[in-house]
């Protein structure tokens, strides 16, 4: 039986949002894949477009068929991309594009979820560093945590220049290097800024919002500079010599680093499995983000399985019904209300230090639907 369609996917239609009415479409035919077998298409009453059942499934546009669930999992427990694609008999791009699919999903949801959280809590930042293609690119993936419950809000990117003690020839690499390279300067304070979006949001629906980071410098200027927080973020800082226990309002920050220390292949101490491209580790950032918030128990050794997002005081009920749907249903970009830092992610905007080149985004990534001659109904 063909699943009934909840809305068109053509963005400029007003039945995109909110079908006006119960019978907002007509069937038109089908068609058979091998991947997925019979499909049916469908077409929307008002403005024409045409689409079928997989316009809003996680597989669209996908010929090969992998489980996702699984994937998923496996990404999250340290596996590596080539391991995932040499044991699925596909190429390491295959398994790239479907981290992105789920990274999206889980911004989707995170971005869903965020008119359901009843409860307010302190929040901490920090950067988390970590290293693309080489240790001659370091970054700061800074995270806005929950104090108590360590739901992780949001995450962003920061290019940083090699620091530390270096060879005469590790410097002439280096200098090599930035030759060709725009530079890294002020990237802390632009992406502490754009985490800041997410701070003012929490701080509106709230009223106010306390806020712990470190010492440093960048922070306490970005903060002053953005007036409008002012009067709704409380800023405390802590010494980040001070020890990291249980007790310092910056104990979940370092816990969620352990947990990415542990869980991504890709940020293991002195790793072998680097990532290759920014937007390819924010996009796992932010699918294990989503794994820890929704599906990760609490404490496993004290045998508390709700999760991180229970624990943040958002609906269970809520979701319960997005975690069934999650390997399913494909969130749609024009649906979802999006930070600037998932924004980035979404769009594959981040660029690479030393790396030339544009990748284009598939139709999809946006929610644009492909054009064809019979997409118009008489």
């Amino acid at each position: 039986m063909p699943q009934i369609p909840p809305f068109c996917p053509n963005r400029a239609c007003p039945n995109h949002h909110v079908p006006a009415a119960t019978i907002w479409f007509i069937h038109f035919g089908s068609y058979h894949s091998k991947a997925h077998g019979r499909v049916s298409r469908f077409a929307c009453r008002r403005c024409g477009k045409s689409f079928s059942e997989q316009t809003f499934r996680l597989s669209y546009y996908l010929h090969r068929t992998i489980d996702f669930k699984d994937l998923f999992y496996r990404i999250c427990a340290c596996t590596g991309i080539r391991a995932i694609a040499r044991s699925y008999g596909v190429t390491d791009k295959v398994i790239s594009n479907r981290v992105g699919r789920l990274a999206r999903q889980a911004m989707g949801m995170m971005s869903d979820l965020r008119p359901f959280q009843w409860s307010s809590e302190s929040v901490a930042a920090d950067g988390f560093e970590s290293f693309i293609r080489s240790q001659y690119s370091p970054n700061n993936i800074h995270h806005l945590i929950g104090t108590k419950s360590q739901y992780v809000h949001a995450c962003d990117l920061a290019h940083l220049r090699r620091k530390g003690r270096m060879t005469a020839h590790q410097k002439h690499i280096r200098q090599r290097l930035e030759q060709s390279d725009p530079g890294v300067g002020g990237e802390v304070a632009r992406s502490f800024e754009r985490i800041c979006y997410t701070l003012r949001d929490l701080a509106e629906k709230h009223g106010h919002l306390v806020l712990h980071t470190d010492e440093k410098r960048e922070y306490k200027s970005v903060l002053d500079a953005n007036r409008h927080l002012s009067g709704m973020v409380r800023h405390i800082t802590t010494s980040s010599r001070k020890a990291r226990t249980y007790g310092n309002p910056l104990w979940p920050v370092n816990y969620y680093d352990r947990e990415l220390r542990k869980d991504q292949a890709n940020h293991v101490r002195e790793t072998v499995r680097p990532s290759q491209e920014a937007n390819n580790c924010m996009e796992r950032a932010y699918l294990y983000a989503g794994f820890h918030n929704f599906f990760k128990p609490f404490r496993i050794k004290e045998r508390d399985t709700r999760t991180h997002a229970e624990m943040a005081g958002f609906d269970v009920p809520t979701i319960g019904l997005r975690r069934r749907t999650f390997f399913t249903r494909r969130y749609f970009f024009s649906r979802v209300m999006p930070s600037a830092s998932e924004w980035l992610v979404w769009l594959r905007a981040y660029r690479t230090p030393f790396r030339d080149g544009y990748q284009e985004l598939p139709a999809y990534v946006t929610g644009e639907v492909r054009v064809r001659s019979s997409d118009r109904v008489a």
